[in-house]
């Protein structure tokens, strides 16, 4: 079995002079306490592990550096320190990964030798391969650090330079992990060495995908008029607040969902505040506006840009609406005034002249800092509308579009469509025009995004290499790349001229990108060629509305239509025709999950799974499914039985010697009870002929209502002894269940003849409905697949680092070292914070420790986590669909 390196490295202070080098297998090692037996010899493959793997540690006693690696059963232990006596610890995971074991050792460090000091080397390097390919944070400085030692990534995590911009078209979000991992030794930017003419951009033909045509979807609506809407590009994206106060709410609410809800399903704990650095970038920190402005002056609310990579840099523009633009302004220059001391802040002013059609120019004012953490330009557009944005290459579009030179969103057949779709005035409307799409499809736009995470690698490189010496007043440095242009250091990181720095790349929209090279044309050629044949023959604009409500949060997304290869397609094909009635699938309280689907007739799959049983029996006929009609549902209901689930010390035990109870509901509809009675008797002799005395068919009088029990004749000592399925025939469908509690209830339901009270399905082709009874048997599912770990694990990833930024920046906070340089806050998932253990010499959680010292505080995750109800239904229409989901959250 395969086992890659295992190992960490535990710098102490950095300015020890190492006079002395140890590599040596640990079981030749002194041992002073403890024992390597056990978990610590095993050759356990950790890989399959993925975050959830703890990596050995050392500590040594007094300064220097060590490492101890493990490759199948050679475990190695690497020391630099001086020279001469040692003494320190192996920390080692426990069998069960779910911390780590001391054990103490004593050895003797020879001189300083050149065949020692490369086989630390391979040690380290190992180890740090070994932190990149678990995705710890950090990444940039390890990289710098493994390419430093002359170390390279192992064959699964390079890029080939042959696919390597091609990876970064596919991956345009702008992620920075996917930037810092760029294989910088091979050297930027990879295809200036390619031959070829430059090429201009103009030439490079865009996105040929026809546009969908929306005349009969929109035929009859009137036409929107919406100020703000009629201000943004329709290249650009929307989000339309119709009031201040659903702005608020939706911040408000947004965050708390976030927190709540997907804590356990992000794959690192940290937080780029993406939201906040534009926030504080624009000058409009939420409280100052509820403070300050409030709906007092401010009507509406439109959020735009032209950029998809938020979390590298946007040029984003908020625009207010208000009946007072005047004292609106007033208030906004204010806040800008209010920030003008900042350290380095200059204030500028303007006008952007020969804007074209109604407008000859825009009078702006602003603030700007050296590193754009303030970079907010502000201007009257008229109309009552008033701008901050961080651009002003946004801004002339903006005016430009107000002019009338270009086409705006509010003017687009998808926004007249959406706008009707989406006219609640307690939720927030975004569109995502044709034009926005066909944009960032372009080669423009694609090949500019990929120089920028190119810069982006290149600035994590060049931020590494000086970080030990990074000045306290702004100074130049080299540009190793040379793609950079002029860049300057500081305490903050690294600067360029031409695309900013790590905190915000300059906007693809600011670029001056000359010509495409012709390996980029080539690029992008591949890249349009694949994109294309992915499409069914049109675009698909995208709408949505989120409406937050107290604990209620609601989402509904239409994208028209999806592409050739979407997941959906053959759940589609399946369900297209059919419509769901409010009360298919037998909806009823007392469930804790309830999966329903519309049942098309004339799909292909219906017609396949006729096919199949008329060819088994010629006694099934041509038809035999024709009884089956309206929808396939699927439920748990309500039951001892999960209680009894959720409490078993062995939960796969206990499923498995209880599938004959198991509590799940199968509901056919049924067009014809003629038909089906007729199919139940062929299935019957099917069932006969086939398997001649092997099934029972009785029926059984429960509640005074005769049902068809089928039963095995010949019962064994398998997992299915004693299973007995239930059929129960109703006026509108065909109850299938093991459980005969079950059936009962259903009974009862039908005699008691009560309306459905239940609210309807959201989707007319599939919905699927979770209740608060459910998140009990969520956690112990979560218990079981050692879910509850999930948090501490992650919370302990990021403790190698932070030791880092202790090492490296003696006095300071690693935390705020590591938001400061890099521009992402790492976080404890559990609530917690970062401290120093210095008896562990290592950063820890308050919550849950470390894994030399893990503590039992803190919550667990578990799926069902944040909320008490959910409810989801799709809609598949023009080819596209309709998503829409209402979740009630723990609290508001």
């Amino acid at each position: 079995m395969r086992l890659s390196s295992v190992l960490l490295f535990v710098a102490a202070s950095s300015a020890c002079a190492v006079e002395g080098c140890l590599v040596i297998p640990l079981d030749q090692v002194t041992i002073t306490e403890g024992t390597l037996a056990g978990p610590a010899a095993q050759d356990t493959d950790r890989e399959w592990m993925g975050d959830r793997a703890l990596l050995p540690q050392v500590t040594i006693d007094g300064t220097g550096d060590a490492a101890v690696s493990a490759v199948i059963s050679d475990h190695k232990l690497a020391v630099k320190a001086a020279a001469g006596p040692l003494t320190g610890t192996v920390w080692l995971p426990d069998a069960d990964q779910r911390a780590l074991h001391a054990v103490r050792f004593s050895a003797v460090i020879p001189a300083l030798s050149a065949d020692a000091e490369a086989e630390f080397a391979i040690v380290n390097n190992g180890h740090l391969r070994e932190l990149l390919a678990l995705h710890h944070p950090g990444a940039a400085w390890f990289r710098h650090q493994l390419a430093a030692g002359g170390g390279k990534l192992d064959e699964r995590q390079e890029w080939q330079r042959d696919d390597e911009i091609e990876r970064l078209y596919d991956l345009f979000s702008g992620d920075r992990a996917m930037a810092e991992n760029l294989q910088l030794e091979r050297g930027l930017p990879v295809l200036a060495a390619v031959a070829g003419d430059p090429v201009d951009f103009d030439s490079l033909p865009g996105i040929t995908i026809a546009p969908f045509d929306w005349t009969k979807l929109i035929a009859g609506l009137p036409v929107v008029a919406d100020p703000l809407a009629a201000a943004v590009p329709a290249d650009q994206h929307l989000i339309l607040f119709p009031s201040f106060a659903v702005l608020t709410a939706t911040i408000a609410g947004g965050d708390a969902t976030a927190a709540g809800l997907l804590r356990g399903l992000a794959t690192v704990s940290e937080d780029a505040r993406t939201a906040e650095r534009y926030q504080r970038q624009l000058c409009l920190e939420p409280s100052l506006l509820s403070k300050t402005l409030g709906g007092q002056v401010i009507d509406a609310v439109a959020i735009t840009g032209g950029d998809a990579s938020l979390s590298l840099g946007s040029d984003v523009a908020v625009l207010f609406h208000s009946s007072q633009p005047q004292v609106l302004m007033a208030l906004l220059a204010a806040r800008q005034q209010a920030v003008a001391g900042e350290p380095g802040m200059t204030k500028v002013s303007g006008t952007l002249d020969k804007i074209g059609g109604t407008v000859d120019h825009l009078v702006w004012q602003g603030i700007v800092a050296p590193d754009h953490r303030r970079r907010a330009y502000l201007a009257d557009l008229g109309g009552g509308r008033v701008v901050v944005t961080n651009s002003l290459a946004q801004l002339r579009r903006l005016g430009e579009t107000v002019a009338g030179v270009t086409p705006a969103v509010g003017s687009t057949p998808e926004f007249r469509f959406f706008r009707h779709r989406y006219a609640a005035k307690d939720g927030a409307l975004a569109v995502l025009t044709d034009a926005t799409i066909r944009r960032w499809c372009s080669a423009r736009w694609r090949i500019g995004e990929a120089r920028r995470l190119q810069a982006l690698a290149a600035l994590s490189e060049m931020q590494a290499i000086n970080l030990t010496t990074l000045p306290a007043q702004i100074a130049a440095v080299a540009d190793s790349p040379g793609l950079l242009g002029a860049c300057v250091i500081d305490h903050d990181g690294v600067r360029s001229s031409i695309y900013g720095g790590l905190g915000f790349l300059t906007p693809v929209a600011e670029l001056d990108l000359g010509k495409a090279t012709a390996a980029e044309a080539a690029a992008y050629a591949r890249f349009k060629e694949a994109y294309e044949r992915r499409w069914n023959g049109w675009f698909d604009p995208i709408g949505a509305e989120l409406t937050i409500a107290g604990p209620q949060v609601s989402v509904d997304i239409s994208v028209l239509p999806l592409i050739g290869g979407s997941e959906y397609n053959e759940l589609m094909r399946f369900t297209m025709g059919g419509k769901l009635a409010p009360t298919a699938g037998d909806p009823h309280a007392g469930t804790l999950a309830h999966l329903v689907v519309a049942i098309d007739r004339k799909s292909e799959q219906f017609g396949q799974a006729q096919g199949f049983l008329s060819m088994s029996d010629p006694k099934f006929g041509q038809d035999p499914l024709s009884w089956l009609d309206g929808s396939i549902a699927l439920y748990a209901d309500a039951d001892p039985y999960w209680d009894e689930l959720v409490k078993a010390p062995k939960p796969n035990d206990f499923v498995e010697h209880n599938l004959a109870r198991l509590p799940l509901g199968l509901h056919l509809g049924v067009g014809d009870g003629l038909r089906l009675a007729v199919f139940l008797t062929a299935i019957h002799a099917y069932v006969d002929r086939s398997a001649p005395g092997m099934v029972l068919w009785e029926n059984e009088d429960i509640a005074g209502t005769t049902c068809v029990r089928l039963s095995s004749a010949r019962p064994g000592n398998g997992e299915l002894d004693g299973l007995k399925v239930y059929l129960l025939p109703g006026k509108d469908g065909l109850l299938v269940s093991a459980s005969r509690d079950l059936i009962a209830r259903a009974i009862a339901r039908q005699k008691a003849g009560k309306e459905v009270d239940a609210p309807p399905w959201l989707g007319e082709q599939a919905a699927l409905r979770l209740t608060a009874g459910l998140k009990p048997l969520l956690a112990k599912f979560g218990e079981m697949n050692e879910s509850p770990d999930v948090l501490r694990l992650r919370s302990w990833a990021n403790l190698t680092i932070l030791n880092e930024w202790h090492r490296l920046f003696p006095g300071e906070d690693p935390v705020a070292v590591h938001e400061r340089l890099w521009h992402t806050r790492l976080l404890c998932p559990g609530g917690g914070s970062y401290v120093w253990n210095a008896t562990i010499k290592s950063m820890e959680s308050t919550v849950y420790g470390c894994p030399q010292a893990p503590k039992a505080g803190g919550t667990q995750w578990s799926p069902g986590d944040g909320w008490s109800a959910a409810d989801f239904g799709l809609t598949f229409e023009q080819g596209g669909v309709r998503a829409r989901a209402v979740l009630v959250r723990d609290t508001p």
